[in-house]
């Protein structure tokens, strides 16, 4: 399964090079990192997904995933550090720079 997932992932990036802005290898690449546990890389691709095309429910319906099983790991993570010592961990080390103008921390 996990080769399959890889595979994936190097057909996508095929696709995405030839066709920079297909929407659907993004989501399906997105999709595979998920199923890899590699929750902010898969964010990542499926929010170019929806900026490409914003009426895909699967693009929706992964990055739902993502978020999830990001705040999971990130729930578990913060009762095995304690919350002030995670939250500057977290902020040091997220790869999902806060999109927003709003957004006072510069990170989700």
């Amino acid at each position: 399964m996990l080769g399959e997932y890889k595979k994936a992932i190097e057909d996508c990036d095929a696709a995405i090079e030839i066709s920079p802005n297909l929407a659907r290898a993004y989501v399906n690449r997105g999709r595979a990192l998920r199923h890899l546990g590699q929750y902010e890389k898969a964010l990542v691709d499926l929010n170019k997904a929806i900026s490409i095309d914003d009426t895909l429910g699967s693009a929706y319906f992964n990055q739902a995933e993502a978020y999830q099983k990001l705040a999971e790991t990130d729930l578990k993570d913060a009762k095995k550090l304690g919350y002030s010592r995670y939250r500057r961990h977290r902020q040091k080390h997220s790869l999902i720079a806060c999109e927003s103008q709003s957004c006072s921390t510069g990170y989700y």
